[in-house]
């Protein structure tokens, strides 16, 4: 028997970057992608995680 699930809607708060409405999905994902890099990765060490992942043996 199919059933329903009651989501709830989460809304961002008015004045962030994020809570408009975009024209495509593709200005939506380019919007998201610089709000993540430039927002939550900006004091993120790129040169020390590659230089981790080249590091890494791999698991089997």
């Amino acid at each position: 028997m199919a059933s329903t699930i009651k989501k709830t809607e989460r809304k961002l708060p008015p004045n962030h970057p994020l809570s408009r409405k975009f024209d495509t999905a593709e200005e939506g994902a380019k919007a998201k992608a610089d709000y993540v890099m430039n927002t939550v990765l900006k004091d993120f060490d790129w040169n020390a995680f590659m230089a981790t992942k080249q590091n890494q043996t791999p698991q089997k």
